[in-house]
């Protein structure tokens, strides 16, 4: 897995996040929820949001139930910005059953 957060390029106080899956095992796998945690300067968890695969995968991927092994699956989707700036982040990985 890896991932990106940064600024919205057109919403301001909004962040963008692509992340990218990789099903590492031998068989597929069911598509997992994202939990997305905003940690603020004093490593504090400021905001929290999870993301079911309805919501964080690209319209034409949204059918997809399983991830097939070692095909990569990119996703982008947008969050809010917590009031206090977040300095870091995780991502969490989920079962979506």
């Amino acid at each position: 897995k890896a991932s990106i957060i940064a600024p919205h390029p057109k919403v301001e106080k909004a962040l963008q996040i692509r992340v990218t899956l990789i099903n590492r095992a031998n068989l597929a796998q069911l598509m997992p929820n994202l939990e997305v945690s905003l940690i603020d300067r004093r490593g504090k968890v400021s905001a929290r949001r999870l993301f079911t695969p309805g919501e964080y995968l690209a319209r034409k991927d949204k059918s997809k139930l399983t991830m097939p092994p070692n095909i990569a699956i990119e996703s982008r989707f947008d969050i809010t910005q917590p009031k206090e700036k977040a300095e870091g982040y995780e991502i969490r990985l989920l079962p979506s059953i």
